[in-house]
């Protein structure tokens, strides 16, 4: 292993530790055990065969077969019998956690179970939903009569299992009024100390800015997302800059480099800098709650610079890798988080690309003026991120920001003084003759955040900057991108060969963008979306949507994918949702016979169901059609019609020989069809007698969890998806 080019073995063991539990994670678990005897079984074989010249390779594939062991184990013995409890009623107990609310304003508490309540090997936490809000700490006892249930509400590709399990949560369960008991513990816990500090901090940001403008300083200060409001996250994914909202490796190294270079400024000697350095990484983990996701990052740059303060030689890398490889160790499923991936990912793209980058700036336009090198420092810190995150950003948010390098240019420097003198302000806000200075400098961060909020606000304007991206595409460009860099670290040994396979890489970025733009132009988008009761139907093709009411999923599922106009909203169905949704997207007309007061949703008018025809845009027609207090809804798109309504003789009626019909039934059917059609839409769920009726019908079930997505061609060809798959 001492082999010359065999470098930083700690690094490669703990990112192979990691990439590995993250590919085994979509596997099955008698997959995974297979090929960890698989990988085993090779690595001693290469040790024997050729234990020199193949040490490296021998590495990789042990450290691949303990990962999948760690995975299979912690799957087995911990999540399984977890899981078993799904959609049962369970008297659990257990300690508190952490508080928090939920975006329908329920109380919620995490609950760390009794080992009595579930045998696993380690303590199994429980997200419980409350009917109504209760007085309670952080490590109080509770006991509680809970249906228990696997979380199922799923809205794009990272589902709310894996980010549940990525915490440690692996069961989410609802308790009724009266089915809670609480002990109060009176002893002394950190835990609880935290969580009031942090409490402490929300209330200061609460008094000291607009709640908009609140929810934007938790996010990026407390990690804290719950009060952020739609139109920020929105803007904010379509300008490719949503990496700067989760608290990561990119907020530490601003804040410290920060520090260090002012410091460096003023003279100071260099262990005092360090020192200072790390006592605000140290202090940011603290405001920040020692959230796992932040601790990650923090515990890397301390290891970092306390090589630095003590004159010991330290590679940034190592440091990652190990603080990745003790964390996964512990819970194994925590790289199945989006934060986890985003603040991994961040760190490791300032390790690998900052200094090359700021070299660039620096070295190429000859500019070795110190406010340059500094400012040279920043743009490199978040453009070397940027380029890390790329493959996850593109993965999770189903598309490509094309401006974003130029969004995180323009926002770097605001984003940095957001962070330091947003520390500062809630820092001062405790003091308490110092508190003056904190409203000051609260009013000059409202300024600072309008600025960021009018530049992503106008980035979301601009034609085509955000173009939407298949996941099977992004797949296979994250593979190729991998293959492209193995053979040119491999083979080649030109002087650009990096730059080339970065541009190759972009070359099959922008083909995958173009080709998925041709492929899907003619293709209607049907987006069945449920949340708990609620069902709302999205038809979407190129710029043009026919919403059939509205629910949270939707507003998801249109940031995700672009659309921001919906010239026509069938029903209105949650009418706080619609409301929320027309605050950022263009609502044209609205049919339904709610009384909707007109002010309320922003929209061209508000009309009753009648007999009338609206287009949408040159493909798709709909007419609305009453009777006997019935309202059908038909909509044409090329040699397909879609019939909305209840079934009964008038909706037989709508149906169009000769072309693919679809029926959407918004109330269960046991009556047998009497014309023929080959796709049934059941927004109120199916029954055995339905599918005994029609054997060779395919049916969806409406009620199914999630976005069920199912994609018309203009030529009549269906494909139905299934449910949790998304519409690409």
């Amino acid at each position: 292993m001492g082999r010359k080019g065999f470098v930083r073995p700690i690094a490669v063991i703990g990112i192979t530790f990691l990439f590995t539990l993250l590919t085994a994670s979509a596997l099955p678990l008698p997959f995974n055990i297979g090929i960890a005897a698989f990988c085993m079984t090779a690595a001693l074989l290469i040790s024997l065969i050729k234990p020199l010249r193949t040490p490296k390779l021998a590495l990789v594939l042990i450290t691949a077969a303990i990962a999948l062991g760690t995975l299979s184990i912690h799957t087995y013995f911990n999540y399984l019998p977890a899981a078993k409890l799904d959609k049962q009623h369970k008297a659990v107990t257990g300690t508190v956690t952490d508080l928090s609310v939920s975006g329908k304003g329920k109380q919620v508490l995490t609950v760390r179970l009794d080992n009595e309540i579930i045998q696993t090997f380690r303590p199994v936490k429980i997200r419980l939903y409350l009917e109504n809000s209760i007085s309670i700490r952080v490590a109080d006892r509770i006991s509680a009569n809970t249906y228990c249930y696997l979380p199922s509400e799923q809205y794009g590709l990272y589902f709310p299992q894996d980010s549940a399990k990525a915490d440690g949560v692996y069961l989410y369960g609802y308790v009724r009024e009266g089915n809670l008991t609480v002990t109060p513990d009176d002893s002394f816990h950190l835990s609880r100390l935290l969580y009031q500090f942090r409490d402490s901090l929300n209330q200061k940001a609460e008094s000291l800015f607009t709640p908009e403008e609140a929810g934007f300083i938790k996010a990026v200060l407390l990690g804290d997302k719950t009060d952020l409001s739609d139109a920020y996250y929105r803007n904010f994914t379509h300008t490719g800059v949503v990496h700067l909202l989760t608290v990561s490796g990119l907020h530490f190294v601003i804040l410290s480099q920060f520090v260090i270079r002012t410091l460096k400024a003023f003279r100071l000697k260099r262990k005092p800098r360090y020192a200072i350095g790390m006592a605000i990484i140290v202090l940011f983990m603290g405001i920040a709650g020692f959230q796992p996701a932040v601790c990650r990052a923090g515990f890397t740059l301390l290891l970092f610079y306390g090589a630095k303060l003590f004159n010991r030689d330290s590679d940034a890398l190592t440091s990652l890798g190990l603080v990745g490889l003790v964390f996964a160790l512990v819970n194994p499923y925590l790289v199945l988080g989006l934060s986890f991936q985003l603040t991994y990912l961040s760190t490791m793209g300032i390790l690998l690309f900052a200094s090359k980058i700021q070299s660039f700036f620096v070295q190429k336009w000859k500019r070795k003026h110190p406010f340059w090198i500094w400012a040279s420092d920043l743009l490199s810190v978040t453009l070397s991120a940027t380029i890390a995150t790329l493959p996850v950003t593109a993965y999770a948010f189903q598309g490509m920001a094309i401006l974003a390098p130029l969004w995180n240019i323009v926002l770097s420097p605001l984003f940095t003084v957001v962070l330091v003198v947003g520390l500062l302000t809630l820092v001062l806000a405790f003091l308490p003759y110092l508190s003056m200075i904190a409203e000051v400098l609260a009013a000059f961060l409202t300024l600072c955040i309008k600025a960021i909020d009018g530049i992503t606000a106008l980035g979301t304007k601009i034609p085509y900057s955000y173009l939407p991206l298949g996941y099977r595409f992004v797949y296979f460009w994250i593979l190729g991108t991998i293959i492209l860099l193995f053979f040119t670290f491999r083979y080649c040994n030109f002087r650009f060969k990096y730059s080339l396979t970065a541009l190759l890489s972009a070359v099959l970025l922008a083909g995958g963008i173009i080709t998925h733009a041709v492929v899907y132009r003619d293709v209607l988008n049907i987006a069945v979306c449920t949340v708990g009761t609620d069902t709302a139907v999205l038809m979407n093709c190129r710029e043009q949507s026919i919403l059939f009411r509205c629910n949270s999923l939707i507003s998801r599922l249109s940031d995700s994918n672009g659309i921001q106009t919906f010239p026509v909203v069938a029903e209105s169905g949650s009418v706080t949702t619609l409301q929320e949704l027309s605050q950022y997207a263009a609502i044209g007309t609205v049919i339904t016979e709610d009384a909707i007061p007109p002010d309320s949703i922003s929209c061209q008018k508000i009309i009753k169901p009648d007999n009338y025809d609206i287009r949408s845009g040159e493909e798709l027609q709909i007419k609305v059609r009453t009777q006997n207090e019935k309202v059908y809804y038909i909509i044409e798109y090329g040699e397909t019609n879609i019939i909305i309504g209840e079934y009964n003789e008038q909706f037989a009626a709508y149906h169009q020989t000769g072309k693919e019909n679809i029926y959407i039934l918004v109330k269960d059917c046991n009556m047998v069809f009497e014309k023929p059609v080959d796709y049934v839409i059941m927004l109120g769920g199916i029954n055995n007698e339905m599918i005994a009726n029609h054997p060779d019908i395919q049916i969806v079930d409406g009620t199914v969890q999630g976005i069920t997505p199912v994609l018309v061609h203009k030529n009549g060809s269906v494909k139905i998806k299934g449910a949790g798959k998304w519409l690409y």
